[in-house]
């Protein structure tokens, strides 16, 4: 479990979040994407890596809500897993 650390509404439906993944971000090279799952119902989201932080540990994505999955993540608030 990843916990968001920040997270911004950019545009109706689009929302920018930092999560902390120390691994992710020790790992994390240009192109490089991450899959989320919102629960056990879930689908498998594939969101590319905008930007990641060493020092925070933290990657930080953009993501529209569309469906069941992507409603469900960006129904998370800061400070949740």
């Amino acid at each position: 479990m990843y916990e968001i650390v920040n997270k911004v509404e950019l545009a109706p439906k689009i929302f920018l979040m930092d999560i902390k993944a120390p691994r992710v971000a020790k790992a994390a090279k240009p192109g490089q994407f991450i899959i989320l799952i919102a629960d056990e119902k879930g689908e498998r989201v594939p969101l590319t890596i905008c930007d990641y932080d060493l020092d925070k540990g933290t990657v930080t994505i953009v993501i529209q809500a569309v469906g069941y999955s992507t409603n469900k993540i960006v129904s998370l608030k800061e400070g949740d897993f």
